[in-house]
């Protein structure tokens, strides 16, 4: 009847349309996280050729992950090439049900990296400030090698004040990969500070 043929056609290309909510869903936040990684993807192919050799460099209980980049992406070409074929709703739930894990998956590496960004970070600017304290201390005739008697030294010479002695203390005292950076959110107050201080370092060196 025309009724049952208007309600197929919604069911094949509203499945249709699911399947490239799907496609998306996974292709773009797959892509992201590669270039996270310094990878530049340029099309769907290579990013799951990628995809697939950088998770499982890392992990290789991360290889369903990559097979559901694949699934996706040979389901999508095939319905862009069989464009009245109805899509199996039960195969549909499974298929958003990895997805939904993949993406999970995806956010947990995505933040991991963004720690070890600014972990990365902290530690550049921890490794400055401590050339700068011990190329400031050269001039009282000193070398120690030790940022912690640097700071000391130059208190005590009152070329820095005990508030700027503490604030310095806090940031270069504890390695990156303590309890105390391991949040983004800790890591950029961190950061922060740091930044004031070597900029108030390069005022007085």
């Amino acid at each position: 009847s025309f009724r049952y043929s208007i309600l197929a056609c919604g069911l094949v290309f509203g499945g249709h349309y699911i399947m490239e909510d799907i496609y998306y869903s996974v292709l773009s936040p797959a892509q992201a996280l590669l270039m996270k990684y310094g990878h530049q993807p340029t099309d769907p192919l290579e990013t799951i050729k990628k995809f697939k050799t950088q998770l499982n460099s890392m992990n290789r209980e991360f290889s369903k992950h990559t097979n559901t980049l694949q699934l996706v992406y040979d389901k999508r070409k095939y319905l862009e090439h069989n464009v009245e074929e109805e899509v199996d709703l039960k195969n549909l739930d499974k298929l958003i049900e990895a997805t939904k894990l993949f993406n999970e998956l995806i956010d947990k590496l995505s933040k991991e990296k963004d720690l070890e960004f600014k972990r990365d970070k902290m530690k550049h600017i921890q490794k400055i400030i401590s050339k700068i304290l011990a190329m400031m201390v050269i001039q009282f005739g000193e070398t120690s090698n030790n940022a912690i008697k640097d700071i000391q030294l130059l208190v005590n010479e009152g070329v820095i004040s005990n508030h700027s002695q503490d604030k310095i203390v806090e940031v270069i005292s504890e390695p990156v990969e303590t309890k105390k950076y391991d949040s983004i959110s800790a890591l950029e107050e961190m950061i922060s500070k740091a930044q004031e201080i070597l900029a108030d370092l390069r005022l007085i060196q």
